[in-house]
């Protein structure tokens, strides 16, 4: 396992260039996977994957926190997931492809833009036809989705019942 550790290190120190930030990143990770439902070679190779797509270090944990409610809700892939993210915030905009993507992973991505700009779905896909879903547009919507997700049970099931890694309820 220390291999897996020291490879995912170094890969942090070279996509971010700055051992000391890529140590704290790591250990944020870490941190951040034993509340998932994921592990953390999960948490990391999905932040890898950000960081490739030009993520910087300071937002990759908040951009994991949005996909990895999404995954948690849906089932989606976490690493898919990041690399449509990483797709869309490398581009700036939705496309197509990108949406399909989304949906395939059950990620109902126009009806969370839908919900998120207060437009119907035909004038969301017009918007995304002219390329006026930005990057920011959509992450806007996940983190709405999000704060919604918050509000009910299933990030707290999930977490208690499903994360390999939890800690033991304490009364």
């Amino acid at each position: 396992m220390a291999g897996a550790a020291e490879q995912t290190a170094i890969s942090f120190n070279t996509l971010i260039g700055n051992a000391e930030r890529a140590d704290q990143l790591f250990r944020d990770l870490d941190k951040f996977s034993i509340d998932t439902p994921f592990e953390p070679t999960e948490i990391n190779n999905a932040a890898k994957t950000l960081l490739g797509f030009g993520r910087s270090a300071d937002i990759v944990l908040s951009d994991l926190n949005l996909i990895g409610n999404a995954s948690a809700a849906t089932g989606a892939n976490l690493q898919s997931l990041a690399v449509v993210f990483g797709q869309v915030a490398g581009t700036g905009k939705l496309a197509g492809q990108d949406a399909l993507q989304f949906i395939n992973q059950g990620i109902p991505v126009y009806q969370l833009l839908s919900e998120s700009l207060g437009k119907s779905v035909k004038e969301i896909k017009k918007l995304q036809e002219d390329g006026k879903i930005t990057f920011d547009v959509l992450r806007e919507a996940f983190a709405k989705a999000s704060k919604e997700l918050g509000k009910t049970p299933i990030m707290a099931y999930r977490s208690i019942f499903l994360c390999p890694r939890s800690n033991y309820l304490v009364f």
